[in-house]
């Protein structure tokens, strides 16, 4: 199994998410996602966590990269509705059928 820094190095790329992006969908501070990219692995009951929200991100794959219609101010909200399942409206995408 890959590391959490590749698994991490991965979907920044993939998904084309900056560090303030990958610590706002997993839920901690951008230098704590720093020094996990920097290739220090997480221990304890916050890897099950990490695991389980890398999971959501790679599930909601469909809303990256976020959209440049997207402020930067709304870009955090974006990406939680992303990875919770909630159609979010910030995309400028008519999402009515």
């Amino acid at each position: 199994m890959a590391s959490i820094r590749d698994r991490l190095a991965y979907l920044q790329a993939q998904y084309s998410l900056t560090i303030a992006d990958l610590s706002h969908l997993l839920g901690c501070d951008s230098s704590t996602v720093r020094t996990w990219l920097n290739g220090v692995e997480p221990m304890g009951t916050k890897l099950g966590l990490l695991e389980e929200k890398m999971a959501a991100i790679v599930k909601a794959r469909k809303h990256f990269p976020v959209p440049l219609s997207v402020t930067q101010f709304q870009r955090k909200q974006y990406l939680l509705d992303a990875i919770n399942g909630r159609p979010s409206k910030l995309s400028g995408k008519n999402t009515t059928t």
